[in-house]
């Protein structure tokens, strides 16, 4: 209980939403070139083969559309499913993967032009109007989707891997069963920068999203003890009016 003459626990003072929002565009437009430098970078995954005798000859790194050697040079990968069950199934999946990549990207650099947005207007007006908060609640809700679409681009991007190590094509001649035998277990696989990147893109999307809708829940706390306040007063008229009634 506060004592008398203390000053109540403001759980969001006046600057903070307007405050939460500037951080928020800042971590979104980080998010957005980490976001696009992961699509563009060939280096999803690093394949480095201990043995060169037969099957892979040199090390290479893996993106949506190349696949770069170590040595030098890179080669377009297919972006079209028209070969046989097993090209179609794994090129669909990495071609899924990439639009949804750079769908989401799109999301994000909307909702970033909208933040830019609802920060000028609402300098101008220096009053968090009730348009600005609902349109920072929207935002939030859509860069939700924009992050959920990301985490969907690295679930297919795993499932491809897993569809590469059981099903074999001769129109990829780079994939897991197209290895010597005895590469398929010394082979040595790791993530790349890209991969790294896209989660890091994804994780700092959903920060914003909260930052966005947190500061819309601010408004709806200030909104909650302002109508709190207004029941008390009519509370406390009324019972006035009842004992000059008596």
């Amino acid at each position: 209980m506060p004592y008398h003459g203390s000053k109540q626990f403001n759980l969001c003072p006046e600057d903070v939403p307007r405050g939460l929002v500037i951080v928020s565009s800042v971590l979104l437009l980080v998010a957005v070139m980490l976001g696009l430098i992961s699509a563009t970078i060939p280096d999803f995954i690093f394949i480095s083969p201990k043995s060169t005798q037969t099957g892979l000859k040199d090390d290479f790194s893996k993106g949506y559309t190349q696949i770069c050697f170590k040595q030098g040079g890179c080669q377009d990968l297919p972006m079209k499913a028209n070969g046989d069950v097993a090209f179609n199934r794994i090129t669909g999946l990495r071609v899924a993967a990439y639009g949804l990549h750079i769908f989401s990207l799109l999301v994000d650099s909307l909702v970033l032009i909208g933040i830019i947005v609802i920060i000028v207007f609402w300098y101008k007006k220096d009053s968090d109007l009730t348009k600005i908060r609902i349109a920072r609640l929207s935002l939030g809700i859509a860069l939700m989707i924009g992050g959920m679409l990301l985490q969907l681009a690295v679930l297919l991007f795993h499932i491809e891997q897993f569809e590469d190590k059981w099903l074999s094509s001769p129109e990829l001649p780079y994939g897991f069963n197209q290895w010597a035998v005895d590469q398929r277990t010394t082979t040595e696989i790791n993530f790349g920068t890209s991969y790294v990147l896209l989660w890091v893109a994804t994780l700092l999307t959903f920060v914003c999203s909260w930052i966005l809708i947190g500061s819309f829940y601010c408004w709806s706390y200030q909104r909650a003890e302002e109508r709190t306040s207004e029941i008390s007063i009519q509370s406390i008229n009324n019972d006035d009016c009842e004992e000059l009634d008596e």
